[in-house]
């Protein structure tokens, strides 16, 4: 017999209610009617940093105004990875994107944020977005492995083609268009968090099973 138990998130840490949604947003500038996009995690091959950028250059033809974050470090390694995503960046020229580096802030961060964006091409399972949706953010994810057991599609969250910036650039539209819809996908995040994802209910099942 097989019974699958997800990763949990600390819902006491990462609780909206406790966290500084301007903390982030004073640092880098940003306006309170200022949207802001972001994204969180190390910067290694697969983690969908590429697509991100594409979709970023789409939309700055319609939406110049946005703000977007990219929070993390390289792995071991792949500084070089590192250096090729900003290079993108450059060349590409996005002049509204931050990156901010390695963050121990996460929930302040995450607070920030008014749309969450994982597109990571494969995972074990995304901890990065349960994190996000613990605090409460409309997410754009893509339908990959290790996410699909996490979102519903257009109901706590939203799937995009895996590997497709355009596709993300649409979806992510979908969410600066509709601020019913952030908020509500938001709401049900957070939900799907308590009910699903609590760590002290994920430690329960682990030691009864």
């Amino acid at each position: 017999k097989i019974k699958i138990l997800f990763n949990g998130v600390d819902l006491i840490k990462f609780d909206p209610d406790n966290a500084d949604r301007n903390k982030l947003r004073n640092e880098l500038g940003i306006n309170e009617d200022q949207l802001l996009v972001g994204m969180t995690g190390r910067f290694s091959p697969g983690k969908g940093h590429e697509d991100f950028l594409l979709a970023i250059t789409e939309l700055n033809k319609k939406y110049p105004d946005l703000k977007y974050v990219v929070v993390g470090e390289a792995s071991r390694g792949e500084d070089e990875y590192e250096k090729k995503i900003r290079q993108i960046a450059e060349e590409s020229g996005i002049k509204n994107i931050t990156f901010t580096g390695y963050r121990t802030d996460i929930p302040d961060v995450l607070a920030a944020f008014d749309v969450f964006v994982f597109p990571s091409h494969a995972e074990a399972f995304g901890v990065g977005l349960i994190e996000a949706m613990a605090m409460g953010k409309a997410s754009v994810a893509a339908n990959s492995d290790g996410v699909l057991d996490i979102i519903n599609d257009k109901i706590d969250g939203l799937f995009f083609n895996s590997r497709d910036g355009l596709d993300l650039a649409a979806k992510i539209e979908m969410l600066i268009k509709d601020s019913e819809l952030r908020k509500q996908l938001g709401i049900n995040a957070r939900k799907k968090t308590e009910q699903t994802f609590d760590l002290e209910i994920v430690t329960e099942q682990l030691i009864n099973n």
